[in-house]
């Protein structure tokens, strides 16, 4: 079930902060790229859903991704892999656009998770859709 298929509804409707990456993938059509999110979801907006706070599994597709930076920071080599909690290395923290600007009109996004000077992904898209799993 799509949720939103634009950037400003994606911003107005939905904080993916304390969200988990659970997944990243290239699409069948290798053109986009999507990300799969245990998204905190407040429930009291869902009528078919009890009242409260739980998680859904959402999926943030970039559309004709023509660029995505992945950054997993140095310490990932220097940490043994029992050293990392992965939950914790993949919760979001911040979704935002990015800085950086296009005369294409695409779309510049990042996904912060544990460093706000280094995104854990810069994105560069003509779209974006968001999915419900």
């Amino acid at each position: 079930m799509v949720l939103a298929d634009n950037i400003q509804d994606v911003f107005e409707n939905f904080d993916f902060t304390e969200s988990i990456i659970t997944e990243v993938k290239w699409e069948n059509n290798l053109f986009d790229l999507s990300v799969t999110l245990d998204y905190w979801w407040n429930l009291d907006d869902d009528p078919t859903s009890t009242k409260g706070y739980g998680t859904k599994i959402l999926k943030l597709t970039f559309i004709d991704c023509i660029r995505a930076n992945f950054n997993q920071g140095t310490n990932l080599i220097e940490l043994d892999k029992e050293e990392i909690h992965p939950p914790s290395w993949f919760t979001v923290v911040n979704f935002r656009e990015s800085a950086q600007t296009d005369s294409r009109n695409l779309l510049n996004l990042e996904i912060i998770t544990i460093d706000y000077d280094n995104p854990w992904l810069r994105v560069q898209c003509r779209g974006i859709k968001l999915e419900k799993v």
